[in-house]
């Protein structure tokens, strides 16, 4: 029988067991890979493998130098090399077949482009052909020591001892320690990083389709800023149904977690796995926190706080990173306008994941400000005030004041004049600050200002109070109309422009389309819907006009005339508001006294009692009998009265 043949079926005859294990370690870690099991799970059957893998070949390496698989040379004589052939052939055989299954999971979750292919060669690849012949070099050489050395005993005992260290470094250094080039990945661990909420920057803002409404908190919104943001790109979208697993063409797999409801927040937990190459990317953008969820029915809301997790799975040729983003969004549950149930406001939602670019993008009208700086004498700081958008500077290099430098009409044209000064009024600015000289020089120009206020997308209301709410109250025309109609129903400030130019039904479609979305609108379209006494409208005015402050005590009689109108409810929510939240009590304290409540009766009295001027009027149409003398009628019976539903007044108990 050829030597070769012979060494090679004993081999494999002895080595069958640890074979048949190895095989059985190793495609488990490839089914555990392609069936999507948890990362954990993962981890631990690759440390597994790599300790499985590494005592095969050490055992059939040193099959007969160290654990006597032949019984020793002078039992056996055989030709010089045959004995380590086999011994190679039975390694190939043992690792060539989960090579090819490893093969094709790296198909499976690498990406297929040229820099993805490169990274896996240089990363993951590279290294561990590098390890495999260091090993298979040092066990030669292990081995050929032992044959060749007179004490056979002591060498064994030094290679065997050797090896052990070796397999113990090899194995710790594969699966416990950080690579060096990759980063963000911790191997034997998680890594857990606090996720801040969502900036609605300018290029966030123009990333969304359409005119978006989007649901954020006031200081993570700085879409009118004027300084650049970094630019943005949508990174994915994923349907927000619990369990729905999506991979997009760079390999990465997406999955929704778990969906649940925090009172009116949303709990999103997703994951993404893939390559380290790709998770180290797709971490970056999601630790920059740009993730918005898209309810259904068109509006966004913003990430409010969270956490991300890493863990990875260092599977050999394939490893995996994974990670799990816990975080909370705002919903339209908030609005208090909203009429939508969870399900309903969940149909259709998405999650969409932008990712900031490493480019500046400078907004589209906003011009920076430049500011003068005049040095002045620190006396005169002293009895000096600064004038409208002006400010004192003292450093170690003295005293200065600093003033904004507007361009003009002539020196750089109106619409470069316009943005300066728009730009400068981001922000709130109040009181003698909108009186400054620049607005007021801006203001002369005319019926030439209205298209240049329209260029701009949003108004601040800074910006809205100083130039273009009286510059539209002025000059706006007929001609401008059509646009002033586009933006009514994203501005429904606009309102007071269109009542002072008589558009009022011009006005009614977007404020109706408005109202009957749940969008806020201002006081004086309520009372322009009110008067159109639209019994369809009857609901929605009642939900809204429950956040009016004082000018519900000028809106109230139209809804208590409104056809369809429940006033009884309406009184009780508003009573309730005013009595435990705030607010004066005024007109409606009246109306709930009108309507039986005692509590409503008593802070009138005591109101009237107060000799603040109060008129005694509203508490003598509520106690016909106090018309006389009301303090002195109510000193007397205060306590003995009684509510009278059929006349809605109050009387003294008989």
């Amino acid at each position: 029988m050829n030597p070769f043949r012979h060494l090679f079926a004993t081999y494999f005859r002895r080595f069958r067991v640890e074979l048949v294990l190895w095989w059985g370690i190793t495609f488990t870690c490839d089914l555990l890979t392609l069936r999507n099991s948890p990362i954990d799970l993962l981890a631990g059957a690759a440390r597994i493998e790599v300790i499985a893998a590494l005592w095969v070949v050490l055992r059939i390496s040193l099959a007969d130098e160290v654990f006597g698989t032949l019984g020793g040379k002078e039992v056996r004589p055989l030709a010089r090399g045959e004995a380590t052939k086999s011994r190679i052939a039975l390694v190939a055989l043992a690792l060539v077949p989960p090579l090819l299954a490893r093969g094709f999971v790296v198909s499976f979750w690498a990406p297929s482009n040229a820099a993805g292919i490169g990274h896996w060669l240089s990363h993951e690849a590279l290294p561990v052909v590098q390890r495999l012949v260091f090993l298979a070099a040092f066990l030669q050489i292990a081995a050929m020591v032992s044959r060749r050395s007179g004490s056979r005993k002591v060498v064994r005992a030094l290679v065997w001892g050797g090896s052990l260290l070796l397999l113990v470094k090899l194995a710790g250094a594969w699966v416990g320690a950080p690579g060096a080039a990759l980063q963000y990945r911790v191997m034997n661990g998680e890594r857990e990083v606090q996720l801040s909420a969502t900036e609605i920057t300018a290029p966030v803002f123009r990333a969304l389709p359409g005119s978006p409404t989007v649901i954020a908190a006031r200081s993570n919104s700085s879409y009118l800023e004027v300084e650049a943001s970094p630019a943005v790109r949508l990174v994915r979208k994923v349907i927000l149904e619990e369990g729905q697993t999506e991979r997009s063409g760079d390999g990465l797999e997406w999955r929704i977690r778990g969906i649940t409801w925090k009172l009116s927040d949303l709990e999103l937990r997703f994951s993404v796995r893939g390559s380290p190459g790709q998770i180290r990317g797709i971490q970056e953008a999601l630790r920059r926190s740009c993730l918005l969820v898209r309810y259904g029915g068109g509006p966004f809301a913003s990430a409010v706080d969270g956490t991300l997790v890493l863990s990875s799975a260092d599977l050999a040729l394939a490893p995996l990173d994974e990670v799990v983003v816990t975080v909370r969004f705002l919903s339209p549950l908030i609005l208090p306008a909203n009429r939508r149930s969870r399900s309903e406001v969940m149909d259709g939602a998405e999650l969409w994941v932008f990712g900031q670019l490493d480019v500046l993008e400078a907004p589209d009208i906003a011009t920076p400000v430049r500011w003068n700086r005049t040095r002045i004498d620190r006396n005169d700081r002293q009895d000096r005030r600064p004038g409208s958008f002006e400010a004192f500077l003292s450093n170690q290099d003295g005293t200065f004041l600093i003033t904004p430098d507007i361009p003009t009409e002539e020196e750089a044209g109106l619409e470069v004049q316009v943005d300066a000064c728009m730009s400068l009024l981001r922000l709130s600015w109040q009181g003698e600050k909108q009186d400054a000289p620049f607005i007021r020089d801006l203001l002369t120009k005319g019926r030439r200002l209205v298209p240049q206020v329209l260029r701009w997308p949003a108004w601040s209301w800074g910006q809205w109070d100083a130039i273009v709410r009286p510059v539209l109250l002025k000059h706006a025309g007929d001609e401008d109309l059509p646009e002033l109609e586009k933006r009514l129903a994203v501005e429904p400030r606009l309102t007071e422009v269109f009542i002072a130019k008589g558009w009022t039904k011009q006005a009614l479609p977007a404020l109706r389309g408005r109202l009957q979305r749940g969008q806020s609108l201002p006081p004086e379209a309520i009372e322009l819907l009110a008067r159109e006494q639209d019994p369809d409208l009857a609901g929605d005015l009642g939900r809204i006009a429950t956040r009016l402050g004082g000018d519900v005590e000028r809106i109230g009689p139209l809804l208590r005339e409104y056809p369809g109108f429940d006033w009884e409810g309406f009184v009780a929510e508003m009573w309730k508001r005013r009595k435990y939240g705030s607010g004066s009590a005024g007109m409606v304290a009246a109306w709930a006294a009108e309507l039986g409540d005692r509590s409503g009766l008593e802070i009138l009295v005591r109101a009237l009692a107060s000799r603040d001027g109060r008129s005694p009027e509203p508490v003598v149409a509520l106690i016909p009998e106090a018309a006389a003398d009301p303090l002195g009628f109510l000193r007397a019976n205060l306590e003995n009265l009684e509510y009278d539903s059929s006349t809605r007044t109050w009387r003294t108990k008989p």
